[in-house]
This record gives structure tokens, sequence and C-alpha cells, in this order.
């Protein structure tokens, strides 16, 4: 269920700021006043991803009925990476484009501090 919004479940739960992003417009946080009732969108999606990859219960989704079309992708870090799997899923014939030895963006190498 989460991956249909979400494709990157694991790494949004860990860096994400859901503070202010999901657990400050949560209505059960505004019902009962406080932001720490508010349901933890972050910890869920860490465990449901994190239970999926020790599992093995992984799918790959099967990509859409060929289209014909190509799509060209600079960068394979985490938008480049979902905006691929989403045109991929509609048919296009994705190829990222990535100028690191590793794909993931920011991930494989650490976050700057202004990005913290």
């Amino acid at each position: 269920v989460i991956k249909r919004t979400n494709l990157l479940p694991s790494i949004c739960g860990r860096v994400c700021p859901q503070e202010g992003q999901c657990q400050a417009p949560c209505t059960l946080g505004k019902s009962l006043k406080s932001i720490d009732k508010a349901v933890q969108i972050g910890r869920l999606e860490r465990f449901v991803a994190d239970w999926e990859r020790s599992s093995g219960a992984a799918e790959a989704p099967a990509a859409g009925h060929a289209t014909g079309k190509r799509v060209a992708i600079v960068g394979a870090g985490p938008a480049g990476v979902a905006a691929a799997h989403h045109l991929s899923l509609h048919g296009h014939h994705v190829v990222i484009f990535e100028r690191e030895e590793r794909a993931g963006g920011l991930l494989p190498y650490g976050f700057p501090e202004f990005r913290q």
C-alpha cells in the first residue's frame, strides 16, 4: 500500500522531515492537539520497507505495454529513479544517465550540511 504513493519508503522514512510534511497536517494529531500523537508516518514507512526487504517479499513490478517512446533521465538520485520507475510502468523505454559511479544521488555519499 505504501509503495502506491512512495516508491522509496525506506529512504523517505529515514531522511525526509515527516514532522512537518506528514505529522503536522495529520488529522489525528490535530484532533488530539499534539504532533507527538499524530500517526508516525516515517516509522511506519521504515518498518514496512525493512520488513519487506528482510522477508524477501519484495516483488519487481511488471513494465507496462511498450509504447515505443524513449525517455532519457539525467541523474540517478531518488527523483530520477522514481521517474524512471513510473515511466516504465507506463510502457516507456527509459535510460538513466548518471555521472557518479553509483546510483542514489547524495544517499551513498552522505548529505551535505546545508541539506540537513
